[in-house]
């Protein structure tokens, strides 16, 4: 494969979450699952796979990394266009119906407990809150969870001398504000870090300074990641920097196109 050139530090816009209902190609693809297996010669070993909520036991879960063809197509020249040195590691992709229950039940209380302490919130304002980071289990191949269409892939990128993962900023399903994929970007995120250069200009001891400096290396690798994976086609959910959609829902609403996957439940 060649490497495909673009703008690595572009930085990230802010989006909206992806809320309205979409429209489907009359002519939906059915193009079928395939395993990071097939593709692994393509890839020449340069994406990994992460089983984590099979390795934490959850109902529902399986060992193999499963996707569209399509999906696999779009992250096989994501891949391309990643610097020389770097792969991917997938954390989740294709899910079943069964996990995705799972996933909900088990993340709901974590979620509410981040984000309000509210004791009157109603249980339309939690599922609207809740979804932002756990799609309701709904089983309607119309409107379906996105894991379950398999056009949807949670990844991060590594180092392949190391095996490492980049930093982040925040590990993989982490429920807060700064998961976002713009956190980084936001203006307010980096004042502390002008205040902290000219205190240490002034030789001024600042342990902030160490914080920041791992805060815009964050913000740099996101950019990376999101940039190669947008220009391959996907798109991103704002509110989670590893996650990228192509085919279903959250992809239609953000690119303006009809959808072309709806759900695969076993």
């Amino acid at each position: 494969m060649t490497q495909e050139k673009l703008d690595y530090g572009k930085p990230i816009p802010h989006r909206e979450f992806p809320l309205n209902s979409v429209q489907y190609e009359s002519d939906a693809k059915h193009d079928q699952l395939i395993t990071l297996e097939q593709i692994s010669s393509y890839a020449e070993n340069r994406i990994i796979y992460e089983p984590v909520y099979f390795n934490l036991g959850f109902a529902g879960s399986v060992s193999q990394c499963k996707f569209r063809e399509g999906t696999a197509d779009r992250l096989l020249k994501a891949l391309d266009m990643l610097p020389q040195g770097y792969g991917f590691k997938i954390f989740d992709a294709w899910r079943t119906f069964e996990l995705q229950i799972t996933l909900y039940k088990a993340y709901k209380d974590m979620i509410l407990q981040n984000y309000t302490s509210r004791t009157d919130i109603t249980e339309e304002e939690t599922d609207a809150l809740v979804n932002k980071y756990v799609s309701i289990p709904e089983n309607d191949p119309e409107n379906p969870p996105v894991h379950t269409t398999g056009g949807a892939v949670d990844l991060t990128i590594i180092d392949m001398d190391t095996c490492q993962e980049l930093n982040m900023g925040t590990s993989f399903d982490f429920f807060g504000e700064k998961a976002a994929s713009d956190y980084f970007e936001r203006q307010d995120v980096f004042l502390k870090d002008r205040f902290c250069k000219d205190r240490c200009h002034k030789n001024v001891s600042c342990k902030e300074r160490g914080r920041n400096l791992l805060d815009e290396k964050a913000r740099s690798n996101r950019r990376m990641l999101y940039n190669v994976m947008t220009k391959a086609g996907f798109s991103n959910l704002p509110t989670e920097w590893w996650h990228y959609d192509y085919g279903n829902a959250y992809w239609a609403f953000s690119t303006g196109c009809k959808a072309i996957y709806k759900g695969i439940f076993k």
